[in-house]
């Protein structure tokens, strides 16, 4: 099988290709693939970013910036890797509900914030592992941190004894 039937491509190989565990092009702080000549090519997870992405600290990326980004599978690129916290700097975010601790300690809340791509606002649970203390927002549509937790693990009704 040929790739292309009436055309040949003819390059040298590239200095440095970088892929991920599937065979797609991707380096977080490098270019995916560098010929001799500079020409980069800038992926993650196989997917096209602009060159800044890669340039810019993670601990830098503006959630603003994140949501800004037009193509789908770019911005849930983006936002898989920003700092989840930057969040907090919307605009627009305001917190809906609030638990001081979630029985581990935590605590949690619901926050909403407006991005120009949709009408109506987004809204995150925001809470921490039990185990690992990290802090993760979590897209949910509840109002209230505890139906919010419930949901994320399709469950309705349940009071919470212990977490591992």
């Amino acid at each position: 099988m040929r790739a292309f039937k009436d055309y040949v491509f003819i390059s040298d190989n590239p200095v440095s290709l970088n892929l991920d565990t599937r065979g797609r092009l991707h380096a977080e702080d490098a270019p995916a693939m560098m010929y001799a000549d500079g020409y980069s090519l800038f992926h993650l997870s196989g997917t096209p970013v602009p060159k800044n992405f890669i340039e810019t600290p993670r601990h830098e990326i503006l959630a603003k910036d994140v949501l800004a980004i037009e193509n789908t599978e770019q911005r849930r690129i983006a936002y898989e890797l920003m700092d989840k916290t930057r969040m907090k700097e919307l605009k627009d975010y305001q917190v809906l509900d609030e638990v001081k601790d979630d029985g581990q300690g935590y605590p949690m809340k619901i926050v909403s914030f407006k991005v120009k791509q949709f009408t109506e606002p987004l809204k995150y649970l925001n809470c921490s592992c039990p185990s690992t203390g990290r802090e993760y927002f979590i897209e949910t549509r509840q109002d209230k941190c505890w139906l919010a937790k419930n949901k994320s693990f399709g469950l309705e009704k349940i009071n919470w004894l212990k977490e591992f």
